[in-house]
């Protein structure tokens, strides 16, 4: 080590060694921010789902049957909004072309791999092609 890259006592000064105590985050800085960002998650998904149900016109797209907005996760006519891509998938998690409505029981059987969403038009993100739920989907048994 050269002496000119050597630093001295008067330069040294100026830094600080560590991180000060009040600006480390505690775990309750840390839960809350975590809680804020689960929230704003759910915000976000329930405005994509909003935006589905609307695009599809509250019909499930396989059987072409009107479905119901209620709560009740158990009613045979209630509306899902499902990923086609799975939303662990940040690219695609909040984009509406994503999406599609389907009943509780057409919901069942695609989330069994029963039946298989097959497109016809796909989008671009980042390289990756993806089925774009604006145009015509087919349901294939499988």
């Amino acid at each position: 080590m050269s002496r000119s890259s050597l630093r001295t006592l008067t330069d040294r000064r100026g830094e600080r060694y560590a991180t000060p105590k009040q600006d480390i985050p505690t775990k309750l800085d840390r839960a809350r921010e975590k809680k804020a960002a689960t929230r704003e998650d759910e915000r976000k998904l329930a405005a994509w789902a909003l935006a589905v149900k609307i695009r599809d016109q509250y019909s499930d797209r396989h059987t072409l049957k009107r479905v119901s907005s209620t709560r009740l996760m158990l009613d045979p006519d209630s509306g899902h909004a499902h990923h086609i891509e799975p939303r662990e998938n940040l690219d695609t998690r909040y984009d509406v072309r994503n999406g599609v409505t389907l009943s509780a029981i057409t919901h069942e059987a695609v989330e069994r791999n029963k039946l298989k969403i097959i497109g016809t038009r796909f989008f671009v993100l980042h390289g990756r092609r993806y089925i774009n739920a604006d145009h015509r989907l087919i349901f294939k048994k499988g």
